[in-house]
């Protein structure tokens, strides 16, 4: 039995979502510390010196200077550092995604040549298939039954010479037509 309430509960509350979430380029640039100490170094000194300039004034002459000191030059410093971090991890992001399609696109090429390379001895042997395939073998003397003049008493008469089937260097070579072998055109 389902427990719709337990379930609302859950979808309302997020119970049972353990994903991590992934930290945003502002928070990562945040909490370095070099970037981080002056961001709050700066932001604190600036809320104390208005702070003071409204109640206390117990800086007093000496509020503009620690204003400036303590407040506006860390608190530029954090910034400029912040912001040159995020731009610098959207250049990686964008090198990252370049490097990842440069590498499929190598590797759909090398599928693409691996397929040619399959396609190109398939054809080498569907040459042995073709219906003049029995003109590329030429027939080639074998040592399968050399008996040294056995055959008779002057050696192997004609016709007896034992013969297997190997294919010739032309085997690959462009196929000639009757009539270019024998017209010339």
């Amino acid at each position: 039995m389902v427990d719709f309430a337990q379930l609302r509960n859950q979808i309302l509350f997020g119970e049972g979502d353990i994903t991590p979430r992934e930290p945003s380029s502002l928070e990562k640039e945040v909490m370095s510390p070099s970037t981080g100490i002056p961001l709050f170094l700066g932001v604190a000194t600036l809320a104390f010196c208005i702070i003071d300039k409204a109640k206390f004034d117990v800086l007093g002459n000496h509020r503009t200077i620690t204003c400036i000191a303590l407040g506006v030059a860390p608190l530029a410093y954090g910034l400029g550092r912040a912001t040159r971090g995020m731009a610098s991890q959207d250049e990686i992001k964008r090198y990252e995604s370049l490097l990842e399609a440069t590498q499929n696109a190598y590797e759909d090429e090398n599928e693409d040549e691996e397929e040619q390379e399959n396609n190109a001895e398939q054809v080498e042997q569907m040459a042995y298939l073709a219906d003049d395939a029995q003109y590329l073998f030429e027939p080639v003397a074998t040592a399968d039954h050399v008996d040294f003049g056995s055959h008779g008493l002057y050696g192997a008469a004609v016709g007896q010479e034992s013969f297997g089937f190997a294919p010739s260097s032309d085997l690959f070579a462009p196929r000639v037509s009757y009539e270019s072998q024998t017209f010339g055109w």
